[in-house]
């Protein structure tokens, strides 16, 4: 039982502080939006695509690579091979960083003027480029804690970072009094390389006060060999299919807004539209999914685990208790986003636009809840190559659709790509899981009983709320009514018994 209760714990840490970053997070860009307007947001989100692309080198395989090779070494390993893989990740992301950081420096002006094409976030670009190695180099650590399942110190660790982001972003803002877009940005980016520095020192003296409480089940006196080439070879295929989902969807951010352009024959109004969609609408989308996120972390050196030990039965019932959970509370979440659109776009954002982005996205919260979990539990069976290809095909699918949809249906258009895009890549995972682990998917129990119970409490709720005209007020109580409403129904018709997440038979071995 020891180790069930470890896994919900670690869950409910991370969970709670995804939540926390996520509100945090929220409450940011409602402030950042009033400040520098749905432009501005269109132009720092443009800024962001940049450095989501660089840091896909720096930190998403290294991370996952650290945290299966540690959790591996921790069952049939040694003391001194788990701290041995975590000194070379930690260098090989060094390196890569530090390269990275030159790269993207020298080429900054390039990157803006013809990449996002607009001048004035050559400055962000230039700073923005020493936050990857901190940023690799903590992303090592973490992923040692998650394989000792630790989460407390690198969830604490990413709420610092987002206080001291926010807070240095507010008092560059409010005593240098940035006036224009330009610099607004470049104070927002600069915030980013300070918080992720001060990340990184925080989690490097914990680690270093933690390895010496490391203890590993057999503690094998053979240290591994071939860290480094086994270190690339989870983490090259991670990289390079992030890399290609990240600089696929850079594209894609560059050539959406154009296309908007072309659409509506203003180059500020597309701009604007496309701040509303990914700087306003989609954070709101995702903010539920912390549940759900913190499930798929956890869950890599779990099943990473358990497929070295050939423990098939464990992995399919986990599996199958995940899959159902997020289906069932995706489902939930989509039909809050339905209900309250246009209250949460007013309340948060004046802005009735938002609101309507959001109705038109919460059909699709279910596919893209889906897609994040089964993509993590793909990756800790060591399916890597086969995310790769399908983000790779889904990738380059969205870009040839919005170079010919989007410039004649304009934001419609796009969001039309947006649901085949996702349910094309949702499937091609879920396809793949199925036939790794011999499972056959629930249609009744994953998705006639929730659709059903979703659309009988939305129904009901709807008719409730007529008379409530206070925004948050509506939404609260919505929320409230639908929760409880839909819970019930599930329950009736049995649709999941809601168990704990893992069986964990494994208990004695850690």
């Amino acid at each position: 039982m020891k180790a069930k209760k470890t896994f919900l714990i670690n869950t409910a840490v991370l969970t709670i502080t995804a939540l926390v970053l996520r509100g945090i997070g929220l409450v940011f860009r409602v402030y950042l939006s009033n400040i520098i307007g749905a432009q501005g947001m269109g132009l720092y989100q443009l800024i962001l695509s940049i450095y989501m692309l660089a840091s896909t080198f720096a930190t998403s395989g290294i991370s996952t690579a650290v945290t299966r090779l540690c959790a591996d070494e921790m069952v049939i390993g040694s003391k001194k091979s788990v701290l041995k893989v975590l000194r070379r990740a930690v260098l090989l992301s060094a390196i890569v960083g530090l390269s990275l950081n030159l790269i993207v420096y020298a080429f900054s002006s390039p990157i803006s003027t013809v990449f996002i094409g607009d001048a004035r976030a050559i400055p962000s670009v230039k700073i923005l480029s020493f936050s990857l190695v901190p940023m690799g180099v903590s992303a090592c650590f973490k992923g040692f804690f998650i394989a000792r399942r630790k989460t407390v110190l690198p969830s604490v660790a990413s709420i610092f970072e987002q206080i001291v982001r926010i807070s240095v972003v507010m008092v560059l803002l409010i005593s240098l009094k940035a006036k224009d877009i330009k610099t607004a940005c470049f104070y927002v980016l600069l915030s980013d390389v300070i918080a992720e520095a001060a990340s990184c020192l925080f989690m490097y003296f914990a680690t270093i006060n933690d390895k010496k409480k490391l203890s590993v089940a057999n503690n094998n006196l053979k240290i591994r060999k071939g860290i480094v080439s086994s270190i690339l070879k989870i983490a090259v295929p991670i990289t390079a299919g992030k890399y290609l989902t990240s600089g696929l969807r850079t594209v894609e951010n560059l050539l959406v807004p154009k296309c908007l352009s072309v659409f509506s024959s203003n180059k500020q109004a597309g701009l604007e539209t496309f701040g509303l969609l990914k700087g306003m609408a989609m954070p709101i989308i995702f903010f539920p999914s912390s549940f759900l996120q913190a499930i798929s972390t956890l869950l890599i050196p779990e099943i990473s685990q358990s497929a070295a030990l050939n423990e098939k039965n464990v992995i399919r019932k986990d599996v199958e208790k995940v899959i159902s959970i997020t289906i069932i509370g995706s489902i939930l979440a989509g039909g809050c986003f339905y209900l309250c659109s246009n209250k949460i776009g007013v309340a948060f954002y004046k802005s009735v636009e938002t609101g309507v982005l959001i109705k038109a996205l919460s059909p699709l919260v279910p596919i893209m809840y889906l897609e994040s979990v089964v993509d993590g539990i793909l990756k800790g069976l060591n399916k890597q190559n086969s995310t790769l290809l399908y983000n790779t095909i889904d990738s380059s699918l969205r870009i040839i659709l919005v170079l010919i949809i989007v410039p004649k249906f304009g934001m419609f258009g796009f969001l039309a790509i947006m649901v085949f895009s996702n349910v094309l890549t949702c499937a091609l995972n879920m396809i793949k899981l199925l036939r790794v682990i011999i499972l056959k998917f629930d249609i009744k129990n994953w998705l006639v009983k929730p659709i059903l119970s979703i659309v009988v409490a939305v129904l009901f709720c709807r008719q409730l709320l007529v008379g409530v005209t206070n925004n948050i007020a509506y939404i609260i109580i919505s929320i409230t009514l639908i929760s409880s409403v839909y819970l019930t129904m599930i329950f009736v018709l049995k649709a999941t018994t809601l168990t704990p997440v893992l069986n964990l038979k494994k208990d004695s071995k850690h």
